[in-house]
């Protein structure tokens, strides 16, 4: 949705602070700030500073994207927006996460003993072939 180009910059200003209602008629929040994409000069999304907490999980600000809007005047109605958005990190994602760091952190821990296991069979037998050598050298 472009808005006309001869009041663009007007009514751009003049959508800051304007309420913005989801397609099932709730009140999302009240327009803060608009993302732009500078080099194609287009509105990409509208940020909403403090949405509804029924909607939005802790009022953690959202951006809508603007292909969402369905029509504005004396407010916003969009004609899509998810029925919850959840901002904190599912739990389950969390123990996998903490898996496969733990995974790379034993993997890394094998390599190191490994690692030093055969440094230290390589210096015995150095040692050995160092002693064996000597035995047989003429002093």
């Amino acid at each position: 949705m472009l808005l006309p180009s001869d009041s663009m910059f007007a009514e751009i200003s003049d959508m800051m602070g304007i309420e913005i209602y989801t397609d099932k008629g709730l009140i999302l929040g009240i327009v803060n700030d608009f993302i732009i994409n500078t080099e194609t000069k287009k509105v990409e999304g509208l940020l909403v500073g403090e949405p509804n907490p029924l909607l939005v999980e802790h009022s953690r600000s959202v951006s809508v994207p603007f292909r969402w809007v369905d029509a504005f005047g004396d407010v916003i109605l969009l004609k899509y927006f998810p029925r919850f958005v959840p901002t904190s990190p599912i739990p389950a994602r969390i123990s996998l996460w903490k898996k496969a760091a733990d995974e790379v952190i034993r993997t890394t821990e094998e390599v190191t003993v490994s690692t030093e296991k055969k440094l230290e069979r390589e210096v015995k037998k150095a040692g050995r072939t160092i002693k064996r050598k000597f035995k047989k050298s003429k002093f």
